[in-house]
């Protein structure tokens, strides 16, 4: 999930960091600290919410018609 996080909400909100640090010496690393740290809860939320809504139907799903298909 953080390849689709960052590239619709990672960069904004790294710009906006960014913006308010500035980019200049130990700026563009705080900018990048402030960043990550809205960054990665958001992506492991959003992988929690993937998990639950896909990953978890689909393997129940696997089980289910590996269960009618085996001989």
């Amino acid at each position: 999930m953080h390849g689709p996080v960052t590239h619709v909400l990672g960069y904004p909100v790294q710009r906006w960091a960014w913006g308010i640090t500035g980019i200049e010496g130990s700026g563009y690393k705080a900018g990048f600290a402030l960043a990550a740290i809205i960054n990665v809860p958001l992506v492991v939320w959003a992988a929690d919410i993937f998990w639950r809504a896909v990953d978890i139907p689909s393997v129940r799903f696997a089980k289910w018609l590996e269960s009618k298909l085996i001989v």
